[in-house]
């Protein structure tokens, strides 16, 4: 009897050591600009063109982590990354938005020490009118509320990261509510299909812009609703 209860004792202690060991093997879940905030992480972003780029995530200390992706995100070029988060800048270059999408992990990645993840992303144009963004060019990652305010944005940006919408479905509402081209102005715009092309061809198909437009309307809809919503908690509260 007593080696069964001996037995039983050591069997509890090891499971217990087992829980701890593991329970102090689990990587921190950090979550990504934060932790850029306190030097943990490195990132860089190569823009292909306004459409298109890819980030790397490096870790730049000796532990693992699991590292938060948000929802969305901004690039911004080097040049106005510094000059208080707002649009412009001097700069001449494109800021564009994105999202990641959440992935299969749903936004979760974990990196080793000192090792980096890749990860393709798609984005849009936040300022019309500025440079395409080429390999070249520097580019910082920014929370995307630190480059707009337009809630229509950044759920457009949101929806690109998650392949939910078209791309130039997206790139014209989002022309038109975080630069004030209107519906009229977008279907006009035109552009060289080719370089070295003597013509031009319109930017978006009527069936874009019609998608644009009723996307955007819901959009609204939501975004009012939201700030309804918000009101009335703030209103109940204040009571």
């Amino acid at each position: 009897m007593k080696s069964i209860i001996c037995l039983a004792v050591c069997l509890s202690i090891q499971f217990t050591l087992a829980v701890n060991a593991n329970e102090t093997n689990t990587p921190q879940t950090i979550d990504l600009f934060e932790a850029v905030d306190q030097d943990l992480l490195d990132v860089k972003v190569v823009m292909t063109n306004s459409m298109n780029g890819r980030v790397t995530i490096k870790n730049k200390s000796d532990v693992p982590f699991v590292v938060k992706l948000p929802e969305t995100f901004a690039a911004v070029p080097l040049a106005q990354a510094g000059l208080g988060g707002g649009l412009g800048g001097g700069s001449s270059n494109q800021s564009v938005g994105g999202g990641f999408g959440g992935g299969d992990f749903g936004g979760l990645f974990t990196i080793p020490p000192e090792k980096s993840i890749r990860q393709d992303v798609k984005t849009v144009c936040l300022e019309h009118g500025k440079r395409e963004p080429h390999r070249g060019m520097k580019y910082e990652i920014k929370p995307l509320t630190e480059v707009t305010n337009k809630p229509e944005v950044i759920a457009l940006c949101a929806l690109v990261g998650s392949g939910a919408v078209d791309q130039n479905v997206a790139q014209a509402a989002v022309w038109h509510y975080n630069n004030g081209l209107s519906w009229e102005e977008l279907s006009n715009k035109r552009h060289k299909p080719r370089v070295d092309a003597m013509y031009t061809v319109p930017y978006f198909s009527h069936e874009q812009l019609a998608e644009a437009v009723s996307l955007g309307k819901k959009l609204e809809e939501s975004a009012a609703k939201k700030e309804q919503s918000s009101s009335e908690q703030s209103y109940g509260v204040s009571e």
